[in-house]
C-alpha cells in the first residue's frame, strides 16, 4: 500500500505543470529562508543592538542558505526534465540568478526600510515577492534552459 501511495504522490507531483512545482519548492524554500532571516535578524538586533542595517546581514545569510536549498529542490523537482549534464555550469547560472536577486534586495530593502519606512520584516515579504517573479523567469530562460540537454 505504501508503494502505491508513493506512486500516486509521485504521479501527481510530476504530472502537474512546472509553475506548481516551482511554487511548492518555493514554499519550502521560503519557510527555510524566512526562518533563517528572522532568526538572524532577531539575533543581531538582540545581541548586537548597535549594528547598522542588521536586516542586510540577515538577508545575506538567508540568501546563502536559501540558494543551496533551492538549487537542490528546483533541480530535482521543478526543472528535472531540463537538467544539464554540466552541473557546475548549471549551479553557476543558478547562483548568478540569486546573486542578482541579492543585489536587487540591497537596493529594494533600504528603499523600503529607510525611505518608505516599512518595518524590516514587511520589507522582506515585499522583496520576496519581487525576487520570486524574477527568479522563476530567470531559471526558466537561463539556468535550466532546455538547450543544455
Amino acid at each position: 500500500m505504501t508503494n502505491q501511495r508513493t506512486h500516486i504522490l509521485h504521479k501527481w507531483l510530476y504530472g502537474q505543470r512546472r509553475p506548481l512545482r516551482f511554487f511548492l519548492v518555493g514554499l519550502w524554500n521560503t519557510f527555510i529562508g524566512y526562518a533563517v532571516y528572522f532568526c538572524t535578524l532577531y539575533g543581531l538586533q538582540t545581541k548586537v543592538p548597535s549594528m547598522q542595517k542588521p536586516y542586510l546581514w540577515a538577508i545575506t545569510t538567508a540568501q546563502i542558505i536559501g540558494v543551496i536549498n533551492s538549487y537542490f529542490g528546483h533541480r530535482r523537482l521543478t526543472f528535472s526534465d531540463r537538467r544539464s549534464p554540466n552541473r557546475k555550469m548549471e549551479f553557476l547560472r543558478f547562483f548568478l540568478v540569486y546573486l542578482a536577486t541579492l543585489l536587487m534586495a540591497f537596493i529594494v530593502m533600504p528603499v523600503l526600510v529607510e525611505n518608505m519606512h516599512f518595518r524590516a520584516d514587511v520589507a522582506g515579504v515585499i522583496n520576496l515577492t519581487l525576487s520570486t517573479l524574477f527568479s522563476y523567469t530567470a531559471h526558466q530562460r537561463f539556468t535550466f534552459r532546455p538547450s543544455d540537454n
